[in-house]
C-alpha cells in the first residue's frame, strides 16, 4: 500500500509544491525563532497557498497519512482565515513566536517525510 497515490495529482506537482512548502516553513521558522515573521503582504498569499497545498495532498494520500494531513489542513484553514481576517491585529504575539517556530520546524519535518516517501516510491 502506497502512502501517497500519484494517480490523481502527478508526483512532480506534489514534489514541487512540497518543496515550496519546505522553503516557506524553514524561512518562517527561522524568522520566528529570531522574534519576527514575514510581512502581511507576503503572509496572506502564503496562507492561501498552504491551504491549497494540503487540499492537493489530501487528494493524494493513502489512509496511513490521512489523519496528519487532515490535522494540518484544519490548522491551516483556521490559521489562514484568522490571518487573512487580521484576527491578531493590535495584539502582542511576540511572546508566542518561539513556540510558533517550533511548530514550523515540526511541520517542516513532516514535509521532509512527504518528500522522502515521494522519492522512495
Amino acid at each position: 500500500m502506497s502512502l501517497i497515490q500519484t494517480n490523481v495529482i502527478p508526483s512532480a506537482v506534489i514534489l514541487w509544491m512540497t518543496s515550496v512548502m519546505l522553503v516557506i516553513h524553514f524561512t518562517i521558522g527561522f524568522m520566528s525563532s529570531r522574534g519576527t515573521t514575514i510581512p502581511s503582504h507576503l503572509g496572506k498569499p502564503t496562507a492561501v497557498y498552504e491551504i491549497a497545498y494540503y487540499l492537493v495532498l489530501l487528494l493524494s494520500v493513502g489512509v496511513a497519512l490521512l489523519i496528519p494531513v487532515l490535522l494540518y489542513l484544519l490548522v491551516h484553514l483556521l490559521g489562514g482565515v484568522a490571518y487573512v481576517l487580521n484576527v491578531t491585529k493590535g495584539r502582542d504575539v511576540s511572546k508566542y513566536l518561539f513556540y510558533y517556530a517550533i511548530y514550523e520546524f515540526v511541520e517542516a519535518g513532516f514535509l521532509l517525510f512527504v518528500i522522502y516517501i515521494m522519492v522512495r516510491s
